[in-house]
């Protein structure tokens, strides 16, 4: 379905510098404590360092001053 729309796009004379599938969450998770904060970032950090893994994906919502704290 994505490739037909892509194709469909270019016909019409765009160029397409990339596209992909993602996930968006229906429910999110706020994270508010900084233990949780840090413990998360720590956890999704190291998930996506694995040689196996090709995306990941998290429903958590988080303060911005809180996620650059721990990022």
């Amino acid at each position: 379905m994505m490739q037909s729309v892509a194709e469909e796009i270019e016909k019409a004379g765009y160029k397409i510098k990339s596209a992909e599938k993602t996930r968006t969450p229906e429910n999110t998770v706020p994270v508010q404590d900084e233990e949780t904060a840090k413990y998360l970032l720590r956890l999704l950090g190291s998930i996506e360092d694995h040689d196996d893994v090709q995306n990941v994906y998290a429903n958590f919502e988080m303060d911005d001053i809180l996620l650059e704290k721990f990022s």
